[in-house]
């Protein structure tokens, strides 16, 4: 059941995560100061948690990560959707905000991005869990499908409707049906965002951030006329030859 609440609220997510994704026209690669400061911005945007062991007044506003977990501490939660989007995005940025602290100045980097095709050596598992899944069965279907699909392989192994990349974007489409209303477009959607020393080895790892969403001219398909699912993937790569690899982001 947490997966399909989790799924519900996945396009109030992309909403938020807006604010952190969208940078400049030239290239989306930021310095880690300027992610950071992206973060802190979203931080002090806040948001409202109801907290039914508290006496008076049951819902309560944060605007610092510091206020956010005393008041999760003290039982507190996301009442409505907006809310339990809010509380979603705002735990994980507080988390990558004590994260991006942390990183270092590169000695090393393996990463070309000077290639249009930089995105075809990443993992295939950085695919997220399209949204709109409403059951169980149907969350465990598309998992199914999802680790078929990616499992082991590169992202330039899959086969797309389409691809388009240019100065760190990348959109590919991975599937288009059509409906009565019209065709409906499955995409990913992800960008290069810091390169840095995450893990403190002197060598540069990759944050992308993204999100798979479904788009369409002429069917309705929620706010926006989309819905999907965003992520986050902090990548490394070693050395020359060995392949990237997914790191746990933010670490735990």
């Amino acid at each position: 059941m947490k997966k399909i609440i989790e799924t519900l609220i996945f396009i109030l997510l992309i909403i938020y995560s807006n604010q952190v994704n969208a940078q400049g026209s030239e290239s989306t690669l930021m310095s880690p100061e300027g992610y950071l400061k992206s973060l802190l911005s979203f931080e002090s945007t806040g948001g409202t948690l109801y907290c039914p062991d508290i006496e008076g007044e049951k819902h309560h506003k944060f605007n610092s990560c510091k206020d956010f977990m005393l008041l999760q501490n003290q039982g507190c939660f996301g009442y409505a959707t907006p809310e339990i989007a809010v509380e979603l995005r705002y735990k994980e940025t507080c988390d990558e905000i004590e994260a991006v602290k942390q990183v270092r100045p590169v000695n090393v980097n393996y990463f070309n991005l000077n290639s249009q095709d930089w995105w075809k050596l990443l993992p295939a598992e950085i695919v997220p869990m399209p949204g709109g899944i409403y059951t169980d069965d149907s969350w465990s279907q598309e998992k199914s499908e999802l680790d078929k699909l990616v499992s082991g392989k590169l992202l330039g192994e899959l086969k797309f409707k389409n691809v388009v990349a240019k100065n760190g974007e990348v959109e590919l489409t991975l599937n288009s049906s059509k409906e009565d209303c019209g065709e409906i477009h499955d995409k990913l959607k992800f960008s290069a965002r810091v390169l840095a020393d995450f893990d403190n080895d002197g060598i540069a790892e990759l944050l992308i951030k993204g999100y798979r969403i479904y788009e369409s001219e002429s069917c309705w398909l929620g706010t926006g006329n989309s819905l999907g699912a965003g992520f986050t993937s902090l990548l490394k790569k070693s050395n020359l030859t060995d392949k990237i690899v997914i790191l746990p982001y933010p670490a735990k």
